[in-house]
């Protein structure tokens, strides 16, 4: 019985000695790999890409919107807004940029300017903690009193 094993590529503890078929990357993980460098990519994940990106030619495109939207918002590309909302009107995103549309003064301050509401936001999450952490228990007063209190 162990030479037919050993003839078939079984070792000792029943696995078959073949390496495992690929397995394509899972849905996130493939977002992951449209938004990174091409070039970056080794071995079967970017044979996978690469295919991918040559049979749907409009994820691909989508994928590059999404790119140069994420450089326009860390700052690393001076185009302005409007160009990326052009492009996305002949592609799979122009439902998503749609919203946007109507906001594009207030995207060019928010990429353009040094301020943000995150401060302002800890704070409304830091009160709501508050508030669910009391839920059921007292009316406002003592809400206030934590509130006061945890400052």
């Amino acid at each position: 019985m162990r030479k037919n094993r050993a003839a078939l590529g079984v070792d000792n503890a029943g696995r078959q000695g073949l390496a495992r078929p690929w397995k394509p990357p899972g849905t996130r993980r493939i977002a992951r790999l449209l938004q990174s460098d091409a070039k970056g990519i080794a071995g079967a994940d970017g044979v996978f890409i690469a295919r991918l990106r040559r049979t749907a030619p409009k994820l691909a495109n989508a994928a590059d919107l999404a790119v140069r939207f994420a450089r326009m918002l860390r700052g690393q590309s001076s185009e302005p807004v409007t160009d990326w909302l052009a492009a996305t009107r002949s592609s799979v995103l122009k439902r998503l940029a749609a919203g946007p549309q109507r906001e594009v003064a207030g995207i060019d301050n928010a990429i353009a300017l040094p301020w943000s509401t995150g401060p302002a936001e800890g704070e409304i999450s830091r009160l709501k903690t508050i508030k669910r952490q009391m839920y059921g228990r007292a009316g406002f007063e003592l809400l206030r009193q934590r509130v006061l209190n945890s400052v």
